[in-house]
């Protein structure tokens, strides 16, 4: 469970979650009109400094302006395994620097805090369970769907987290795993549509001139060499060079 949002900024209210349902909405006044706008009002930026502090990328994230850069923004969370409430800080100026108090991160631990990537591994395997493979589900897309962001149209569509270029296998494999169910055919579907994607791709270089070309080089090589004969000039004069296969320099 959430426990408490704060920065070391004084211009940020603390944010202070409690059991059950938190509705965040913006404050009107007895002069407030219905024609008002309540954009300002910090909900978004919510979202947005959640994910920051549960590990998302901080390219072009706000945290990183220059005016809240050097703002040391804070989670406080339940965390599995741990009695007390789990303190997370970091910082736009130090993004890859997450501090966590106490100190959980085992075999990740840095001079100067845990390193993002050692973070999201923790989120991975303590907060979501994850085994120590889980090619095709991540702690991040799976927050990312329990936190959806508007920045990313993730409100779009239930089954995704954005409307940015994702696989639909990851789509499938991220959500089994997030209802309970067996994710590992999915994520085999993956190999599939890889071995399909390759086929068609040797499919347009099979028709490609250039292709043929270096067929009929690599078949002129071929019979020259089993001859027990010379490369010729000729056919390296027609077809390229030994540059470009080395292992058959004359």
């Amino acid at each position: 469970m959430l426990r408490s949002l704060s920065a070391d900024d004084p211009r940020f209210k603390t944010v202070h979650f409690r059991d059950g349902l938190n509705l965040l909405i913006a404050e009107t006044t007895p002069l407030s009109r219905r024609t008002e706008s309540r954009n300002g009002a910090g909900k978004s930026s919510v979202i947005e400094l959640l994910h920051f502090l549960l590990g998302s990328d901080a390219t072009k994230h706000i945290c990183t302006n220059k005016h809240l850069k050097d703002t040391t923004f804070r989670l406080e969370m339940d965390w599995p395994g741990q009695t007390e409430p789990l303190r997370i800080s970091r910082t736009g100026n130090s993004p890859r620097r997450i501090l966590l108090n106490p100190d959980i991160a085992r075999s990740y631990v840095e001079l100067q805090g845990t390193n993002l990537v050692g973070w999201r591994e923790l989120i991975d395997q303590d907060l979501f369970g994850l085994p120590t493979e889980h090619r095709g589900v991540s702690g991040r897309a799976l927050l990312s769907y329990l936190i959806r962001r508007e920045s990313i149209d993730g409100f779009i569509d239930p089954t995704r987290w954005t409307s940015r270029a994702v696989s639909s296998v990851d789509i499938s494999t991220n959500l089994a795993y997030l209802l309970g169910q067996d994710w590992q055919p999915a994520d085999r579907h993956r190999d599939i549509n890889k071995r399909d994607s390759m086929r068609r791709e040797l499919r347009k270089v099979a028709k490609d001139p250039a292709w043929e070309a270096w067929s009929v080089m690599q078949l002129n090589f071929a019979e020259e060499r089993l001859l027990s004969k010379p490369i010729s000039n000729d056919c390296l004069g027609r077809y390229g060079n030994s540059m470009l296969f080395p292992s058959m320099k004359r």
